[in-house]
């Protein structure tokens, strides 16, 4: 998820949920009516209870959250494992929403297991897409990509465009963390024109939001702006008040940078305004702190203190040492600025342990990086290997056979050698 300082949001399992596409629009009493209608078969009425649950999704998520557990606790009541398993991906869905990761994992690998069970290939494929994110947002970017990578042959095997340009969107953001950033665009444009073609609406606006946020780290600023604008507009006519309140923030951040201080906070307002109606207290701390930076901007310091010390208690209870760490910069900034050293020094010295912190964190995204290119290479040597040897293996046994085989031999020798002497290396770092 993107945060003020500056990263890419990944793609949040709200926009990739593949198992279950978004449901069309419904009048929630009418759903309701049917969930209570107990003369109603068992399937229409948890097909109503599940709708429900996704309506609340994006704008009640603790309503969410307590649907999809009565529809699992209802599908367990009459052995339907296929409702069992959408309650398990909306469960997913509802924690993601709420910040809550290692339960929304748990969901994911429950409703795995589920759909592998029942033979359920788009469930599996599915499950793959949620738990990808899960581990994106945690920064495992290798489990991410495994993840997403199963998920791709599913849907491959399956031809579902439409739940490709999900996974699509994800790698994106893969390679944007991993600083490839031609790939992140490539795979993002694919996600992108799938969507439109499909017309599914929630999908597109948060491709091109995520595209937007890649343009405007590249300083591309009016290629972002005209992409957050159309997202914006999209997110607005759907009712997506989670979606607004980000994008709201990330046009807030790109209108500071190109210092248009009051349309920014204008954006960055509006954005903390619909967070604070959503209880979403990990926005508002990202509020906070972008509006305390904006505020410094401005000359406003006693408005900046004021900000960035709500947004530093936030980020502190919340566990967001990055976040905590900007706003710890702020009120250093700030402080200084003011003439209170003293109060300035107890910020930088913050600042500074937490900087070690991350730093450590760091270390351990280069040696993911090294890893992932490693394993690039890898399958690379392992694809032109079993390409060879299908060429030798088609060859019938002609002077040009032998000559094919005295050539190729030479080449897949080294290359053997090498797929071996990494699987060494590997071998040895486990020992070590």
């Amino acid at each position: 998820m993107f945060r003020s300082h500056h990263n890419l949001r990944t793609s949040s399992a709200l926009l990739c949920v593949a198992l279950f596409n978004v449901l069309p629009a419904q009048n929630t009493d009418s759903l309701w009516a049917v969930w209570n209608n107990t003369s109603a078969a068992d399937s229409t009425r948890m097909q109503a209870l599940g709708k429900l649950a996704w309506a609340n999704m994006f704008s009640k998520a603790d309503s969410a959250l307590s649907l999809a557990m009565l529809l699992y606790d209802e599908a367990t009541a009459k052995q339907d494992r296929k409702y069992q398993s959408l309650a398990l991906n909306h469960e997913g869905v509802a924690y993601s929403v709420l910040g809550n990761y290692y339960a929304a994992q748990l969901s994911y690998q429950q409703m795995l297991e589920l759909s592998e069970s029942m033979g359920d290939r788009k469930g599996v494929g599915g499950a793959h897409i949620n738990l990808g994110v899960i581990f994106q947002e945690q920064g495992d970017n290798l489990k991410a990509l495994d993840h997403y990578s199963k998920s791709v042959e599913v849907f491959e095997a399956l031809g579902d465009a439409r739940s490709l340009a999900s996974v699509y969107n994800n790698i994106g953001g893969v390679y944007n963390e991993l600083g490839d950033t031609a790939q992140a665009f490539a795979y993002m444009r694919k996600s992108m024109a799938i969507h439109k073609e499909s017309d599914n609406q929630r999908a597109y606006s948060g491709a091109i939001g995520n595209l937007g946020l890649v343009y405007m780290e590249q300083g591309l600023f009016a290629q972002a702006i005209a992409l957050f604008n159309e997202s914006l507009s999209l997110k607005e006519s759907m009712g997506d008040k989670g979606g607004t309140a980000k994008t709201l923030h990330d046009l807030g951040e790109l209108l500071r940078r190109q210092g248009k201080l009051d349309s920014a906070m204008v954006c960055f307002q509006r954005s903390r305004d619909l967070r604070a109606a959503l209880g979403d207290e990990q926005g508002l701390a990202s509020s906070a702190v972008s509006m305390g930076f904006l505020s410094m901007d401005k000359g406003e310091l006693t408005e900046a203190v004021e900000q960035c010390t709500e947004g530093f208690a936030l980020s502190r209870d919340l566990g967001l040492r990055s976040q905590e760490r900007n706003a710890c910069d702020c009120l250093y900034k700030a402080y200084k600025a003011l003439g209170r050293g003293s109060d300035a020094l107890i910020y930088h010295e913050r600042y500074t342990a937490l900087g070690d912190s991350l730093r450590s964190g760091e270390v351990e995204k280069q040696l993911q990086r090294l890893e992932f290119k490693r394993k690039v290479l890898a399958d690379s040597l392992v694809h032109v290997e079993t390409e060879l040897r299908k060429r030798l293996e088609a060859e019938q046994g002609t002077s040009k056979l032998r000559r094919t085989m005295l050539w190729g031999g030479g080449l897949v020798v080294p290359i053997i050698a090498i797929a071996a002497a990494m699987r060494r290396r590997r071998a040895r770092k486990q020992q070590a």
